[in-house]
């Protein structure tokens, strides 16, 4: 199993994405996709070879979907650590300068 990290700015989208959800489609529906899409987030550390490299992403990034969220993360392998970067809604861009630059932290 691998450690999970997910850095500053993915918690900040994570949370953007629950408060949208709650005004959306109301709190009980929000809770409820909150805590779905952090279980999928979580899941990651069983198995986090699962979803495909995205190198045209970025080289040695991966990405999850769920439902209208796309979790990006990489995988420290020496540290067996699973570190997500990005945590986007499907209508967003991914701008793989960003994500090159929350990966160095």
């Amino acid at each position: 199993m691998y450690d999970l990290f997910i850095i500053d700015e993915a918690r900040k989208e994570l949370a953007h994405e629950t408060a949208y959800s709650k005004k959306k489609w109301g709190p009980a529906h929000g809770e409820k996709y909150a805590r779905d899409l952090q279980k999928n987030i979580r899941a990651l550390k069983e198995n986090p070879r699962l979803y495909p490299q995205r190198n045209d992403v970025l080289p040695d990034v991966r990405l999850k979907t769920f439902k209208g969220n796309r979790i990006i993360y990489t995988i420290l392998e020496d540290q067996k650590r699973v570190v997500v970067l990005a945590i986007l809604s499907s209508y967003q861009d991914i701008d793989a300068k960003k994500l090159e630059e929350r990966r160095k932290q």
